[in-house]
C-alpha cells in the first residue's frame, strides 16, 4: 500500500494496458492484416485474433484512433481498391468485385452506391463519356 497520495503534478504510473505505443502497434498490425487480405476478407474476429487482441479491444482502438469501426474501415479499403481499379483499368466489373473481396458485381454495386452515390457501371459510363468513348 502507498502511504501518501501522489502529488497533483505527479505522473500517473502506466500499466502494460496503457502503453499507447503497444496499442497503436496493434492497430497498425490490424490495418496491415486487412490490407493483405482484401481479396479474401476476414471477419473482425479473425483480424483481431491475427493482431493478437480481443474483438472488443480492436473495436475500441478503431473508435479511439480512427473514429470508425473495423468493419467500416475494411469496407472502405475494399471500396477504394474497387474505385481505383474502375478508374485505372479496363477490367470487367465482375473481376474488380472479386479482386476487392466481393462475391459478385451486385454486392460490389450495392456497397459502392452506399459509399459513392453511384454504381460502378455509372462510373465506367461517365469515364468513357468523358474520354469520348462509347459506353457499352
Amino acid at each position: 500500500m502507498i502511504e501518501t497520495a501522489r502529488g497533483y503534478s505527479g505522473e500517473q504510473p502506466k500499466g502494460a494496458a496503457r502503453n499507447t505505443n503497444l496499442l497503436e502497434a496493434r492497430l497498425v498490425r490490424a490495418m496491415a492484416i486487412m490490407e493483405e487480405c482484401i481479396e479474401h476478407p476476414l471477419s473482425t474476429a479473425e483480424v483481431a485474433e491475427r493482431a493478437g487482441i480481443s474483438v472488443r479491444h480492436l473495436e475500441r482502438l478503431f473508435l479511439t484512433h480512427l473514429n470508425t469501426t473495423p468493419a467500416k474501415h475494411y469496407m472502405q479499403l475494399r471500396l477504394k481498391l474497387a474505385n481505383k481499379l474502375l478508374t485505372d483499368t479496363n477490367l470487367p466489373i465482375a473481376e474488380i468485385a472479386f479482386a476487392s473481396g466481393f462475391a459478385s458485381s451486385t454486392s460490389l454495386s450495392r456497397a459502392y452506391r452506399r459509399e459513392y452515390n453511384m454504381t460502378p457501371f455509372q462510373v465506367r459510363a461517365r469515364d468513357r463519356a468523358g474520354a469520348g468513348l462509347r459506353a457499352d
